[in-house]
């Protein structure tokens, strides 16, 4: 048979000070849910900024390091017939190829040699989406087996910028070792 114990006990203080609530009062939940709120509204500003705030610097360090792959390419030349590799920019901006040049004569860097340039790997193409480069058509070669770009450096720049907002800039210089530095 069941039996109350709450008659049973020998507390002999009012049943309201013994009774156990189990749940959670409006006041717990409104603070639960403005604590909430107020770390969401402060975490997002900060994820945007980091996720999203730069992507003329991501688009010019993703160009960088195609560039160095290319300089890589120049360091090992998979075609000993080769004697440049380099990176050659589409008349649009929009897309970086890695070519060789297997010329005798030395091409100067403001100009593109012409049917020398083949491409190394079809897959070895970077495809631009949020920028333009500035300087369309351009190519920038590596001499084979040091990896020295070929020009002077004021001539291996490029500048990557923002298509709905040409103020944003990130500028990719190679320096005459051959070094590609994103300012």
């Amino acid at each position: 048979m069941w039996q109350d114990r709450r008659k049973k006990s020998k507390v002999f203080a009012p049943t309201f000070l013994r009774a156990k609530v189990w749940g959670v009062t409006l006041i717990e939940l409104i603070v639960a849910i403005s604590i909430s709120l107020l770390l969401i509204g402060v975490s997002i500003p900060i994820f945007v900024r980091e996720a999203g705030g730069k992507p003329v610097e991501k688009e010019a360090q993703s160009v960088a390091s195609f560039i160095d792959r290319a300089r890589n390419y120049a360091f090992h030349p998979e075609d000993a017939s080769a004697n440049y590799y380099g990176i050659q920019v589409s008349a649009d901006g929009k897309k970086i190829t890695i070519v060789k040049n297997i010329s005798t004569a030395t091409p100067t860097a403001s100009a593109t040699p012409s049917a020398q340039l083949s491409v190394v790997p079809t897959s070895e193409e970077l495809i631009l989406v949020n920028s333009n480069i500035t300087q369309q058509g351009k190519t920038i070669l590596f001499k084979a087996f040091s990896g020295e770009p070929v020009g002077e450096p004021a001539n291996n720049t490029l500048e990557v910028k923002m298509n709905k907002d040409s103020s944003k800039k990130a500028s990719i210089e190679i320096n005459k070792a051959g070094n590609v530095n994103v300012h």
